[in-house]
């Protein structure tokens, strides 16, 4: 759907489908079909997703990733493609029968300045895309993800989860936010995408 601002954001969250398609692997917790939505994936998942959804199709990844390994000294260091890949084709990052985890790694995620792919809505795009009330306009089943208002994220700070989820109220998805750890993967947390509309 067009927002105001000319952005593009999805009137559906990422599937559990997409995400096996293009990681191949499921990290959800619960028993819904493959065209439920995705969900039990954090902040960095959601940033490493995005720019593998925009490699796949041939845009500029929106995200540079940051992490280190707890066997590893030193400040987190930029990933490779293919260790992005890694993070994510290892699977259930949570022990499978387990409704929430935290990633204590220390990572960051820096949004870049410049046009690119696919990318975590802004608080302010939620909000737009919700007060549109455009019928097909998927929310309410999960709290969803959403890119805080500054280019850089770290391990030690939190990212705004908004909307109902199935702990609150899934009949009335307002807009409003929780803060919570970037490393929080949980059940009843997913995500959709935006894109620019300046991308080719």
């Amino acid at each position: 759907m067009r927002l105001d601002s000319g952005a593009l954001v999805a009137r559906g969250l990422v599937t559990r489908a997409l995400w096996q398609e293009v990681v191949g692997a499921d990290p959800a917790f619960g028993a819904a079909e493959a065209g439920g939505a995705v969900e039990r994936v954090n902040l960095v998942d959601a940033a490493v997703f995005a720019n593998m959804l925009s490699r796949r199709d041939a845009l500029s990844p929106c995200y540079e990733v940051r992490c280190q390994s707890l066997a590893e000294a030193g400040a987190p260091r930029l990933l490779t493609i293919s260790e992005l890949a890694a993070v994510l084709a290892k699977g259930r990052a949570c022990p499978q029968n387990a409704p929430w985890c935290i990633d204590v790694r220390p990572c960051e995620v820096i949004r870049t300045s410049e046009a690119c792919g696919y990318r975590l809505p802004t608080m302010a795009e939620w909000e737009g895309l919700v007060a549109s009330g455009e019928p097909r306009v998927e929310v309410g089943a999960l709290a969803e993800l959403a890119w805080p208002d500054r280019q850089r994220v770290t391990q030690d700070e939190v990212s705004p989860v908004l909307g109902a989820s199935w702990l609150t109220s899934p009949s009335a998805p307002a807009m409003r936010s929780a803060p919570t750890r970037i490393g929080l993967r949980a059940f009843n947390v997913g995500f959709r995408l935006a894109l620019d509309a300046e991308v080719p």
